[in-house]
């Protein structure tokens, strides 16, 4: 004896209001979470503020990005190149990572 399932067409008005429901849950729940803020860097913020610290101003945060950038390209650069370096197999440069074997040099 075989069972007989009849399955409801879900219409798209239906999915419409899925996908409101869905929205309005997440929408929701982001909100509650960004309501929340008592991370470590709001507790700084705060605590600045009690201090009297002022917050750096966008030409102080263009300044400060653009010192750290000068400061971290040359040792980005440098490893690049050691990396190329030690994994290229057609390099003319001396093995400068303890000439462990690599990928290249197996059989």
């Amino acid at each position: 004896m075989q069972r007989h399932v009849q399955h409801k067409r879900v219409t798209s008005e239906a999915w419409q209001h899925a996908a409101a429901l869905a929205a309005v849950l997440i929408v929701a729940a982001l909100a509650g979470a960004c309501s929340k803020r008592d991370d470590t860097v709001t507790q700084a913020a705060k605590a600045d503020v009690a201090q009297g610290v002022p917050a750096p101003t966008l030409e102080q945060t263009k300044a400060i990005a653009e010192q750290a950038y000068i400061y971290g390209f040359p040792m980005i650069a440098a490893y690049k190149a050691m990396h190329g370096a030690s994994r290229s197999k057609s390099s003319t440069e001396p093995c400068l990572s303890g000439c462990l074997p690599n990928r290249h040099t197996r059989g």
